[in-house]
Order: C-alpha cells, then sequence, then structure tokens
C-alpha cells in the first residue's frame, strides 16, 4: 500500500496553504467546515486520484457542491488487512475508534470485519442494547455492512479489512499487536495519562 498524507486544514491561513501546496505538491487538503462536506472531501482524498489541484483552489476560494457522481469509486486492492487497535490505558476510545473505522470503511464500499479481541465485553453491551434484534449466528452479527465477531475469532477471508479492539496493550497481547499490517495506539493527553 502506498502511504498517502492527507491534511485537514481547519481554519488555516491561506498563504500558508498556496505554500504547502506549492512547495510539497501535496493537494490532498480537508478545507471544508461541514460535516457532510468534510466527509466528501474524505472521500475524494482516499479515492484512487486522490484530490487535484484544480479541485482543491477552488474549493479554498468558494464553497461548492461535490458532485460524487464524478469522483471514482474507491476499489480496494488489499484482502485481509489486519488493523489493529490498541489503547494505552483504558477508557481511551479504543472500541469508539474501531468501530468508527470498520463503519466508515464500509461505507466506502470495503468489507470489513470487527473482532473484539479483549475481555472487556462491550460488543456483548452494544449488542444487547442496540441491535437486540440482530440474530447471532456462528459467534458474529452484521450491521450496515459490518461483521462483528465475538471472543477474538478474527474471520480467515473475505475482507478487505479486519479490525481488531484488543483493548489495553500489555505483555498478554503484544504479539496480537504485532501481527496487524496497520497499528493504531489510542491514548490520552491528560497529565497522568501521558507516562502510559
Amino acid at each position: 500500500m502506498d502511504p498517502t498524507i492527507i491534511i485537514f486544514a481547519e481554519k488555516t491561513d491561506i498563504s500558508l496553504l498556496n505554500r504547502i501546496i506549492e512547495e510539497t505538491e501535496t493537494f490532498n487538503i480537508i478545507t471544508a467546515e461541514t460535516i457532510e462536506k468534510i466527509k466528501e472531501e474524505i472521500r475524494i482524498c482516499i479515492g484512487p486520484q486522490g484530490m487535484d489541484k484544480n479541485y482543491l483552489l477552488k474549493s479554498m476560494n468558494i464553497a461548492m457542491d461535490i458532485n460524487l457522481e464524478e469522483v471514482l469509486p474507491y476499489s480496494f486492492v488489499g484482502e485481509n488487512i489486519k488493523v489493529i487497535i490498541a489503547g494505552a490505558i483504558n477508557r481511551v476510545g479504543t472500541t469508539t475508534v474501531s468501530m468508527n473505522m470498520a463503519s466508515y470503511l464500509s461505507s466506502i464500499g470495503a468489507k470489513v470485519s470487527y473482532t473484539e479481541a479483549n475481555v472487556n465485553n462491550h460488543l456483548e453491551k452494544i449488542h444487547y442494547y442496540f441491535f437486540y434484534n440482530i440474530p447471532i449466528k456462528d459467534n458474529y452479527f452484521s450491521q450496515d455492512g459490518v461483521d462483528y465477531f465475538f471472543n477474538s475469532n478474527i474471520p480467515a477471508d473475505n475482507y478487505n479489512f479486519n479490525i481488531i479492539d484488543i483493548g489495553v496493550l500489555d505483555q498478554r497481547n503484544l504479539k496480537a499487536f504485532e501481527i496487524g499490517n496497520i497499528k493504531i495506539l489510542c491514548s490520552g493527553t491528560k497529565p497522568y495519562e501521558l507516562p502510559q
């Protein structure tokens, strides 16, 4: 996978953006201000062509509607890419990040699984409160294009992305963290969280 740089430029000075564009030839710059427009610009940036210079310059100068019909759909060439998400400590949003990532990737056309590979049992509670009408079969349930697996069951194939929530990173799950093609560590910024 080739890396992609996307800059989120919220209320950034136009002269700074122009300098970034000219000196680095980076055009994947999110300049929208509403959630819907931000989502649309993200979709363009991660698409096969990315955002082009003309589009970026227009979006920086005037508010415009994006015609998603003109944007080619993103294609996923990888299979079974394991995205391991861990937390430096408890309650830093590891499950939220994992589920949001699974949901977003599914919304742009990827085949995605989410696996709860920790002892917190958040997925069981989420299913009980929000998806009680969706049956659990073979230790997983499906919602909005994502297959949610319990008890550390990571499906072997048929997915572009396997999002694996391992909870707090420690010696017990360090090997699981290492198997990830992509590793994400969630942490806090409060003074007492920084040592972790």
